[in-house]
C-alpha cells in the first residue's frame, strides 16, 4: 500500500554543527517482537546512512518523552540532534512519527509523519528508512552558495538600503541570500528610487539606476518670494504716485476752493513707502535664494 508522507519544517540546527545523529530506542507504545524491532531499528541506521548521516547508538538508552530527555541523549553521544521514532498500529496499518530534537535542551528542529496500511515488517522497515532519509536529509546538505549583485547609480554615493537595513553607498557589491529582495536608493536632492530583485544562489547579477533630480527647494521658495516683492513693489509705487490727488467722490460744492481744488485729497504716500520698501526687501531675498539653490545644485554634482 501507497506510503503517505507529511513534512512539518521547523528552523533547522546552526551551520557547523557535527552531522551527527542519536538513534534512540523506537517508542512503540507496545511490546515489538526482537525480530521486528531489531529489523526496523537496522531500517532507520539504514536511512540515516543514506542521508550521508553519522547514526549513533547508545547502550541502555531510554525511551524518552519529552524534549529535555532527548536533548540530553544528543550530548551524551556527542551528536547534534536526536532522532525519535514512536510507532503505533492498529489491524496492521502503522503510523510513524519521526522528529529530530537538537541537542541541549531538545528544540524540534524538523518533524514528519508516515503512515503504511496493511504493511508486512519488510515493507514497513523499507518505507520507514525511506522517511528517516527524507527528514534528515537536510542535515548534510550543504549551505546554499550567496547570490551576489553589484549596484550602480547616476550619480554614485547614493546610499543603499536591502530590505530596510542600511548597506552602504554606491557603486556596491553584495552578497544575498537566495530569493527576493527589496533595494532602495536615495541622495540629498534626488528621488529615492527601490526595485525588487530575485537573488539567485551562486549567479552574479547587476542592478544599475538613475536618480531623478528633484524640484529644489530653495528654488521653488525663491520664485514666490520673488513674485511677492514684484507685486508689492508695483502696488507700492502704484499707490506712491497716486499720493495727493483728489477724492473725486467729494470734490463737489463747499469742498472744492476757489481755485477749483479739491480740498480731500488721498494720503497714500506712506502706505507706498512701506509696500514699496517690502516688496524691495522680498525681492532681494528671493533672488538670493535662487542664488544660493545654484550654488547649491553646482556643490551636488
Amino acid at each position: 500500500m501507497p506510503l503517505a508522507l507529511a513534512l512539518s519544517l521547523l528552523p533547522g540546527a546552526a551551520a557547523g554543527a557535527p552531522v551527527r545523529v542519536v538513534h534512540a530506542p523506537i517508542d512503540s507504545g507496545a511490546a515489538l517482537e526482537p525480530q521486528v524491532r531489531a529489523e526496523l531499528e537496522q531500517a532507520i541506521d539504514e536511512g540515516l546512512r543514506r542521508a550521508a548521516v553519522t547514526a549513533v547508538t547508545l547502550d541502555e538508552a531510554p525511551v524518552c518523552a519529552d524534549a529535555a530527555c532527548l536533548g540530553a541523549l544528543a550530548l551524551r553521544g556527542e551528536a547534534g540532534w536526536t532522532l525519535r521514532v514512536q510507532l503505533r498500529e492498529a489491524d496492521r496499518n502503522f503510523t510513524v512519527a519521526l522528529a529530530l530534537h537538537e541537542a541541549g535542551a531538545g528544540s524540534l528542529a524538523r518533524s514528519s509523519t508516515a503512515t503504511c496500511e496493511l504493511c508486512g515488517t519488510a515493507e514497513l522497515a523499507q518505507r520507514l528508512a525511506d522517511a528517516v532519509a527524507t527528514l534528515a536529509a537536510h542535515l548534510s546538505a550543504p549551505p546554499p552558495a550567496p547570490a551576489h549583485v553589484d549596484i550602480t547609480s547616476f550619480p554614485a554615493a547614493a546610499s543603499v538600503r536591502v530590505d530596510g537595513h542600511e548597506r552602504g553607498r554606491t557603486p556596491l557589491r553584495l552578497a544575498l541570500t537566495p530569493g527576493r529582495h527589496r533595494v532602495e536608493l536615495s541622495k540629498p536632492g534626488y528621488l529615492g528610487t527601490a526595485r525588487v530583485v530575485e537573488a539567485i544562489a551562486g549567479v552574479d547579477g547587476t542592478l544599475a539606476l538613475s536618480l531623478t533630480r528633484t524640484r529644489r527647494r530653495l528654488l521653488a521658495a525663491g520664485g514666490v518670494v520673488l513674485g511677492v516683492g514684484v507685486a508689492t513693489t508695483a502696488t507700492g509705487a502704484a499707490l506712491w504716485a497716486v499720493d495727493e490727488r483728489p477724492y473725486r467722490d467729494r470734490c463737489s460744492g463747499d469742498d472744492v476752493d476757489f481755485a477749483g481744488r479739491c480740498r480731500f485729497r488721498l494720503d497714500t504716500a506712506a502706505a507706498g513707502i512701506v509696500l514699496t520698501s517690502i516688496g524691495v526687501a522680498a525681492l532681494v531675498a528671493g533672488i538670493a535664494m535662487m542664488a544660493a539653490d545654484r550654488r547649491r545644485g553646482r556643490r551636488a554634482r
